[in-house]
This record gives structure tokens, sequence and C-alpha cells, in this order.
């Protein structure tokens, strides 16, 4: 299973991820709700410090379509993940101005948003229970996925079987590889040892 760490938010958390290399890392762009947002130009320094073949996620909440096509076109995210009340005008116009790869994020409450996730133009789906709950959703409304998907909200060390049993390719984490709201490197390796272990 492959995992996402999200809320890179500093230059000692991008030496953890370097040093235990997860698939990607998240940076969470202008998000004035979030203690783990960085500014335009913090994510561009962090990028850069990220070892090559950790792919760079920005993500991002309503934020102006011209300014994640501007990131990713410079190379600062290789990939755009969308919050909020983008349209599939939208993501389809991110797609075809950069070529590069969206993911858009689905709040779960119901079948209704299952259905959602399934027909997205997306390149990548994310399923969580919420905007940073960190608290699993009903993985039962997940029999009704057929294409890829990933999980978020609570998703930790001990519920990365789990989290495989039901289907998901990957998953995201933030709290689950944090203590005090800081990055945990223990945390971090632990779980992404774990994720290695599933995919064999």
């Amino acid at each position: 299973m492959r995992v996402k760490i999200c809320g890179i938010r500093s230059a000692v958390d991008v030496d953890l991820v370097n040093a235990y290399r997860p698939d990607w890392i998240g940076l969470v762009i202008d998000v004035p709700s979030s203690f783990r947002s960085v500014t335009i130009e913090q994510a561009r320094a962090l990028s850069k410090r990220v070892d090559e073949g950790i792919g760079v996620v920005g993500v991002f909440v309503d934020c102006p379509l011209d300014t994640i096509a501007s990131l990713l076109e410079d190379g600062v995210i290789a990939m755009a993940q969308l919050h909020g009340s983008q349209s599939e005008a939208d993501v389809a116009w991110l797609r075809e101005k950069t070529g590069r790869p969206v993911l858009c994020a689905f709040e779960v409450k119901s079948e209704r948003d299952i259905a959602m996730a399934q027909k997205s133009g997306a390149d990548f789906v994310l399923l969580d229970g919420g905007k940073g709950q960190g608290k699993p959703f009903d993985w039962t409304l997940l029999k009704g996925m057929t294409r890829p998907f990933g999980l978020a909200g609570g998703v930790d060390v001990a519920l990365v079987e789990a989290a495989c049993q039901a289907g998901a390719s990957w998953i995201d984490v933030s709290s689950a590889v944090e203590t005090d709201q800081k990055k945990d490197g223990e945390k971090m390796k632990a779980l992404i040892a774990r994720c290695r272990r599933e995919r064999q």
C-alpha cells in the first residue's frame, strides 16, 4: 500500500520524509484555517528540499485555478489535490492546461458521495470523513467503489491492514504521524514500514 504524508511544513519535516521515503508528501498551501498551512513561498522552498522519487502534492481549498496551475507548471508540485467547491470543468481545465494529474477529495457521508467520487474526472480520488477530522467514516460504503481510491481520516498504523482490505490503494495521513501537532519520526517510520509490508 502506498502512503502520502500530508501537512509537511518545515525543513525538519522534509528531513524526516527524506529519511523514511513515503510515496508522496502534501503541502497545504494558503489554507488559513489549517495549522499545517504554508505560504506559496514556503512551499517553493520546501519542495526544493524533497528528495527525488518522493512526489510533492499541493493541497488546496478553493484556491484560484491560475495559482494552482502556476505551481504545477513551475514544478513546485507534481500534482494538485483539490478540496472545496471545484467543478468537473475546473478539474478538466487544470489537467488540460498543465498536463499534470489532479486529485479530488470527497467528504463521504453517504452512498451519493461515493457515486460522485466514482464518476469524477480527476486522475485520483481521495475519500475522507471530513476536513481534518482525523476519524474514519463508515467504510462499508466503499463497496460501491470500482475505481482505485485513497483513504484519509483516522487511518493510523493499526488500521493499515483494514484500509487495504477495504480496497484502498493508498492512504493519506497527517495526525497519525504527529505528536503535539508536530511530525513524529518514529510514528512516520512505523506507518511507512507497515504500508510497505502490505505491498508485498
